[in-house]
């Protein structure tokens, strides 16, 4: 299908801080752009922005005139937007870089609800709700249901209570309930496990991986080139190597470790002497990340470069094997370059992880998607152009949420089910798993492929009356009940693992062993396909035995929907620090579908 019939009255709504449109991004082709766009001027037809309001109801927010308006004065709204739906633009990047800037789902419809009034973008990026509050958030989720739109991306999170108190668990639910799917951000609160955001299973929630380009950095020390991360748009001179006074040496005092650092490249071993040693005048910085894969993290005027452990390790031994003590190390920090990433199938290390941390047994995150050195819309000034380079789960989101709606229009133009839970599974069960050991509380079911997601064949769906019976299994008081506003008459609760959901987490109690439990699930073949699926468990464990009943199922027009038994047996061998990971896959002549199986103690 092309670019023009995917785009066809899509709506996609950005829930965040607003929207800044003066970028050529949000302008449908042909319209001129310069000295930006203002909002009370131009028509609907000129721009991609087809609702644009703000919620401030308890007057909590900055009397800053622009932020008691739709004006997105961090832009990390603006960001988000782009990445769902801008329009393709060719540009270059910092001025240097030629690109094409294009959005998930290029010019579909955007319709953007402020509810988040930050005053400092970081408060986005490390989790923290800022000055958003439950009304506005509930204001914004009833004026995206409103307007009918296709999906939800919301790159917020909040601290309070899982499910009782949060506004974005809420909303998404009246959405879910409404047959608009809401993508979320896992957060960037990673990578200790139970670090996971916005969890509730009517969420699909989107982890950060790297993206299919990257920034690279050459730096040369003495005969040697070592190649890291950040953004430089320049050379510097060749300058004296300085290693950071590490702690068993005698510290310097201010003066003297200024005159040692000054107009020197540092290598440093943490962030604390980066930050000291750009203090103290120095001309560029090495420095280290802990056994993760580095980033740029933006254009700065002095030229921070970022390596793994590993090259940090090789760059002292290459020291200490080739420059006497009296010996004086030069270094010259080269020109960024934009290059392919060969593996962009790596989790972010800020990414955030599960397992949930409110107890249920459902695995998350869902997917991750790429959210480093993302391409963006910024606030423009006189040194660069309109797009800048962005990381985080934030734009993760939107990239997720762009394809959902493209696969909810094409499902509905094949006359499919293309419910929330649905489009949820088809990203699921058609993710990518590179041939390696990548941690499933970072990946969930692993890596977006949209292509594939395009036709699933099976799904695992999940109706609202699912979430209900669910809901009944986690009651607390009635409480849930007033917050959810739903009906349990005649519904049987259920556990969180009992849920249809595209992948299956057993909590095994150690003590209990052996263990034995049998989990339902159900698939419903969309088509347009209708064929026989044979069941196979991947990996094998000599103190878990996992069986499928019936192992064959046979999908007819007249009998799209199967159910199946998973059989667990955790035997006694079977210890508490393991964690058993495999997939449950279904395979047919022209599908695959799998999930993933995990059992921890």
């Amino acid at each position: 299908m092309s670019e023009k019939e995917q785009i066809n009255n899509i709506k996609i709504a950005v829930i965040d801080s607003g929207i800044n449109l003066k970028f050529s991004v949000f302008l449908i082709k042909g319209k001129d752009t310069k000295g930006g766009i203002d909002w009370n001027t131009i028509s609907q037809q000129d721009t991609i922005i087809k609702d644009a309001r703000h919620f401030c109801k308890l007057g909590h927010h900055n009397h800053d005139k622009r932020d008691t308006s739709v004006f997105d004065v961090v832009g990390h709204g603006t960001k988000c937007a782009s990445v769902a739906a801008g329009i393709s633009t060719k540009t270059k990047v910092f001025n240097t870089y030629p690109v094409t800037v294009t959005g998930s789902a290029p010019g579909a419809d955007i319709n953007v609800y402020k509810a988040s009034w930050l005053v400092q973008a970081e408060e986005m990026a490390d989790g923290s709700d800022g000055h958003t509050e439950f009304e506005d958030l509930i204001d914004a989720f009833k004026a995206a249901i409103a307007k009918e739109v296709d999906v939800i991306s919301i790159s917020l999170s909040l601290d309070e209570s899982y499910l009782l108190v949060n506004a974005i668990a809420v909303g998404s639910y009246m959405a879910m309930k409404s047959n608009i799917l809401t993508v979320a951000a896992a957060g960037n609160t990673g990578p200790m496990h139970s670090t996971v955001l916005n969890t509730p299973p009517w969420i699909l929630t989107i982890g950060a991986s790297e993206s299919d380009k990257k920034f690279t950095t050459s730096v040369r020390i003495g005969r040697r080139l070592f190649k890291g991360s950040c953004i430089n748009l320049k050379n510097t001179d060749l300058l004296p190597l300085v290693v950071f006074p590490s702690e068993e040496r005698a510290p310097l005092e201010s003066n003297r470790l200024k005159k040692f650092l000054e107009q020197r490249i540092v290598l440093c071993d943490n962030e604390d002497q980066k930050k000291m040693a750009v203090k103290l005048g120095a001309a560029g910085v090495l420095y280290r990340d802990e056994d993760y894969s580095p980033f740029s993290r933006g254009n700065r005027a002095l030229p921070s470069v970022w390596f793994t452990h590993e090259v940090v390790q090789e760059i002292r031994d290459y020291l200490s094997q080739n420059f006497a003590k009296k010996a004086k190390p030069m270094a010259k920090i080269y020109k960024s370059e934009l290059v392919e990433n060969s593996d962009p199938y790596k989790v972010a290390k800020f990414s955030g992880r599960g397992p949930d941390p409110s107890g249920m047994k459902i695995l998350k995150p869902d997917v991750c998607a790429p959210g480093v050195e993302i391409f963006v819309a910024k606030t423009p000034s006189r040194k660069f152009d309109q797009y800048s380079i962005s990381t985080g789960t934030s734009f993760a989101c939107p990239y997720v949420a762009g394809k959902a709606a493209l696969i909810k229009r094409e499902f509905e133009k094949k006359g499919l089910k293309s419910s929330p839970a649905c489009i949820r599974s088809a990203f699921m069960t058609t993710a990518f798993n590179p041939q390696r050991e990548i941690s499933i509380f970072g990946k969930g079911a692993g890596f977006v492929d949209f292509d594939k997601a395009l036709d699933p064949g099976l799904v695992y769906d999940c109706s609202f009356t699912d979430y209900v019976r669910l809901l009944c299994g986690l009651e607390v008081e009635g409480r849930l009940k007033e917050k959810y506003e739903y009906d349990a008459d005649g519904l049987n609760p259920i556990a969180s693992e009992e849920l249809n959901y595209p992948s299956i987490m057993v909590v095994v109690s150690t003590n209990c062993l052996p263990y034995k439990q049998s989990i339902t699930r159900e698939l419903t073949c969309i088509g347009p396909t209708f064929d026989s699926y044979t069941a196979k468990v991947e990996d094998k464990s000599i103190n878990v035995d996992i069986k499928i009943e019936p192992t064959q199922l046979k999908f007819t027009r007249e009998n799209p929907v199967q159910k199946f038994l998973v059989n667990f047996i955790v035997e006694i061998g079977w210890l508490r620090h393991d964690e058993f990971v495999t997939h449950l896959v279904w395979e047919s002549n022209h599908h695959t579908v799998t999930i993933p199986v995990v059992i921890i103690s």
